[in-house]
């Protein structure tokens, strides 16, 4: 079994030094956070003309990013688009995943909560409107090149302070 010596100053130097790393990983987060949103903004589609209860561009300007209010974990940044966004509209996930064809007095079976099954008709007619994917395409372009260069910033702030006492 291993001796661990001046185990207090270790863990003061720990704590010390994770306090360095989240500041300086912070600015590597908010630019890969930046880079993403923005590819989100440029792929999102915008309405030609506005419609009943849609404007032009409210999409694309509901795509936002956040730090996310947790306490034990203060480098958590969230991306969202749509109604997690307050003033976003509702529909970013029928863009996003697209929506079947339905008829008006169509008996569709479901799975519900506890494996039950659910018999239900629909109430009116909508139809089909095809994916068009604008935020999982953006996040997966630029996954590997932020947690890249989130590494690098934490890789080079654990350099600089290691060997402070």
């Amino acid at each position: 079994m291993a001796r661990i010596e001046n185990k207090n100053r270790l863990f003061r130097k720990m704590k010390m030094l994770g306090k360095d790393v989240s500041g300086e990983v912070r600015p590597a987060m908010e630019q890969g956070a930046e880079q993403i949103t923005s590819l989100m903004r440029h792929l999102a589609p915008v309405l030609k003309k506005p419609r009943k209860g849609r404007r032009a561009g409210e999409l694309r300007d509901s795509v936002i990013w956040q730090y996310k209010e947790t306490p034990e974990k203060d480098l958590e940044i969230l991306i969202s688009a749509g109604s997690n966004n307050p003033n976003g509209p509702f529909y970013a996930r029928f863009v996003e995943f697209g929506v079947h064809e339905q008829k008006k007095g169509q008996t569709r079976l479901t799975i519900g909560k506890r494996g039950r099954r659910r018999r239900w008709k629909s109430r009116r007619t909508v139809g089909m409107i095809p994916p068009h994917p604008f935020f999982f395409p953006a996040f997966r372009a630029y996954k590997r090149s932020v947690g890249s260069s989130m590494t690098k910033a934490a890789k080079v702030a654990l350099k600089k302070n290691a060997g402070r006492s």
